[in-house]
């Protein structure tokens, strides 16, 4: 019975780990295309690839960790996985409700008003982005 939960628990690493590449991912995309504030756009975006880095050090970790496999230091990096993808879908939510559509007229030029507007909000994300990251980085650390 342990052997079957432990296999779940790395099936189930995998899956997060999965989904917040595939956030990431995705919040790169968005924010790639984002043309004003491009001094925060570049560093929002050198965050996001950061933090995709470790997502895939831990996916690669996650692949080679044995059927059976199962520590405390696991379970500490699935929660902070866990925090991590519920951290991504905020961000996307966030980008898709500031993302400009259009890239030119007079809704586009609102929007990218709005982008400058949110400073603030995009520091926050950078900040629990380089957290999660940081998480990430030191459970990889003792795990790897």
């Amino acid at each position: 019975m342990e052997a079957i939960a432990a296999a779940a628990s790395v099936a189930g690493l995998l899956a997060l780990v999965g989904q917040s590449i595939a956030g990431v991912r995705k919040l790169s995309d968005f924010y790639l295309d984002v043309s004003t504030a491009s001094k925060t756009a570049h560093h929002l975006l050198r965050d996001v690839n950061a933090l995709l880095k470790v997502l895939y050090d831990i996916q690669e970790l996650a692949e080679g960790i044995p059927d059976g496999f199962d520590d405390l230091q696991i379970a500490l990096l699935r929660i902070q996985l866990e925090d991590c993808s519920n951290h991504v879908q905020r961000w996307i939510l966030e980008a898709v409700e500031n993302y400009p559509t259009s890239t030119s007229g007079t809704k586009a030029y609102l929007r990218k008003i709005k982008i400058g507007m949110n400073m603030k909000k995009i520091e926050g994300i950078r900040q629990e982005m380089e957290w999660d990251r940081q998480a990430l980085t030191l459970s990889l650390a003792v795990l790897g």
